[in-house]
């Protein structure tokens, strides 16, 4: 049976043979365009049930479409015209091909749709020509050609056999890719923003969205903050939600926050990193004191609930505070209780307890000791014993306070004498101008009068004892 329905004996039209399969019974449906053989029945005596048994199928709309049409489109040079024809034809009996899974998925995979070049391609390869198509495609596409007269209709149709209004995975990919291949610009950076937003709207919906989108997770298409020109991987950059702890340590997506906000699943997803590591706070917080850009105050939040991570030992001995004034400070300049140095040192606000684990880490204390009163002296010699300034009155007054803390300091045996040793070289001590000189060139005045007798030689020189701060 197979080899004789293969043979070419079966009388169809224009008196020519044809194989059986090639050729259909007459049946209730009539094909107007000219695509189907028809067996011719009288030449073969009428023997319809014997045709039937070697497989012949009455012409349907079914057999029509699934057979006839395929064979048409796959196996004949088709004009413009007949396709036309056939497009229409299949318009026309949209209710059928609406309630017939089958048939949409033999007409899936036939050039049935004329694009706006005037080509025919498969509806898989095809869109219809919306707004969000051309925003996030391009001209990278084919969009399908509708009629005026037949646009309703037609469009029905397209979508039901695989025409779509939504980009395909595998063409946003194949846009990301052709749009990043080459250094960013003004206009492929707007196209690729476009693209994250509209992933982030549609990744989600679908499993096999996802799956089509993996491939993002290892190309370069993403846009860095302050890296013009240049595309990354989504492992290779931090989003924005956390940049105030480290923006300028960070490579950071350069897409607008209000667009990050509304895909956070996305962007983690694609394997984008949010939180930094205590590190990066640290070098961000010492980048911007050394700069003296005022650093977010959410910086101290995140290193208090970090006080245990080994990179905060990096702040010891830095100016890292920041007080209300704008000014970085070391731990050793700031106390939490009163202290006598002036505008030399500072007081920390209750409202800073809450960094405590912090502070406490770096080393601020409650109270000074005689320890500090000597770092202040050596830091007013710094400020005016190099250019022999008088003293304004806080400094001097301060100068006075700090010898007293030594001095009682080494009352107390709380500060070791040769701690106040290291001051001998520097110029720390007031003379009767106000003027800071080296200790070895200042006198106290004993005995009335006896600076005197060496006329002007000694006449700055000699200084009253100060009340409790001479012993140190």
């Amino acid at each position: 049976r197979e080899k004789l329905i293969e043979l070419p004996i079966f009388p169809g039209p224009k008196g020519r043979f044809y194989p059986l399969t090639q050729l259909a019974l007459p049946g209730d449906f009539e094909d107007p365009i000219g695509i189907t053989e028809i067996i011719d029945l009288k030449r073969v005596g009428g023997r319809r049930e014997f045709l039937q048994a070697l497989g012949a199928m009455p012409l349907s709309f079914e057999t029509y479409v699934k057979e006839h049409i395929a064979r048409a489109f796959n196996e004949f040079d088709l004009s413009n015209e007949k396709k036309r024809a056939t497009v229409q034809l299949l318009g026309r009996e949209l209710g059928k091909i609406a309630a017939d899974k089958e048939i949409q998925e033999a007409l899936s995979g036939l050039p049935l749709i004329e694009c706006e070049d005037h080509i025919f391609r498969v509806p898989v390869k095809v869109y219809f020509p919306v707004k969000i198509i051309k925003e996030i495609l391009g001209d990278d596409v084919h969009y399908a050609f509708l009629p005026p007269d037949h646009s309703e209709t037609l469009y029905k149709l397209y979508e039901l056999i695989g025409v779509s209004e939504c980009p395909r995975p595998s063409d946003i990919i194949d846009r990301i890719y052709s749009l990043t291949k080459l250094p960013s610009t003004e206009d492929s950076l707007e196209r690729v923003i476009q693209a994250v937003r509209y992933i982030g709207e549609v990744w989600q919906k679908d499993e096999a969205i996802r799956e089509g989108l993996e491939t993002l997770k290892n190309m370069a298409w993403l846009p860095g903050k302050g890296n013009p020109g240049k595309w990354f991987t989504p492992k290779e950059l931090y989003t924005s939600y956390r940049e105030y702890l480290f923006e300028s340590q960070g490579l950071f997506l350069g897409v607008p926050r209000d667009i990050q906000n509304n895909i956070p699943e996305l962007l983690n997803w694609l394997g984008m990193k949010t939180e930094p590591e205590p590190s990066l706070v640290v070098k961000h917080l010492l980048h911007c004191s050394e700069r003296k850009i005022p650093v977010n105050r959410e910086v101290y939040n995140y290193l208090n609930n970090k006080a245990e991570d080994r990179s905060i030992n990096q702040l010891k001995g830095k100016p890292c505070l920041l007080l209300p004034n704008e000014q970085y400070v070391t731990a050793k300049q700031v106390f939490w209780g009163v202290y006598p140095f002036g505008r030399y040192r500072y007081r920390l606000s209750s409202e800073m307890r809450k960094y405590n684990d912090l502070l406490e880490k770096l080393g601020v204390r409650e109270q000074p000791g005689p320890e500090d009163a000597r770092d202040v002296l050596i830091e007013i010699a710094q400020q005016y014993g190099d250019f022999n300034q008088p003293l304004d009155e806080e400094s001097y007054a301060v100068c006075i306070e700090c010898w007293r803390w030594l001095s009682s300091g080494l009352e107390n045996k709380k500060i070791d004498e040769n701690e106040i040793l290291t001051l001998a070289d520097k110029k720390v001590i007031p003379d009767v101008r106000k003027v800071l000189n080296y200790p070895r060139q200042v006198f106290f005045e004993d005995r009335a009068g006896i600076a005197s007798k060496f006329e002007n030689f000694l006449k700055n020189n000699v200084i009253v004892r100060p009340q409790g701060a001479w012993r140190a």
